[in-house]
């Protein structure tokens, strides 16, 4: 999963590392347990509401890491989220 992170002077595209840890649901189950899938539609909407001004995003708290990877001839840098957890009362 990405996320594109905004700070109101740039953006940066960041990749999640652990998704089960981030969202304290895991992926196998959000496909089969319809509770599992309300708390990831929440826990989505509150991070990105369907209003697109920078002010109704949350404040959002996280570690990030940067790595390079091979593409070819050139080495990219990627950006990753790891040890986060999103709070239960966003």
């Amino acid at each position: 999963m990405k996320f594109t992170l905004d700070d109101g002077t740039g953006t940066l595209d960041v990749y999640l590392l652990d998704d089960k840890k981030f969202f304290q649901i895991p992926a196998s189950k959000v496909l089969i347990n319809n509770i599992f899938q309300e708390n990831m539609e929440s826990i989505m909407s509150r991070l990105c509401p369907a209003s697109r001004t920078l002010d109704d995003f949350p404040w959002l708290e996280c570690f990030i890491k940067s790595y390079y990877v091979q593409d070819g001839t050139e080495k990219r840098l990627c950006y990753r989220i790891f040890d986060t957890t999103v709070a239960e009362d966003i």
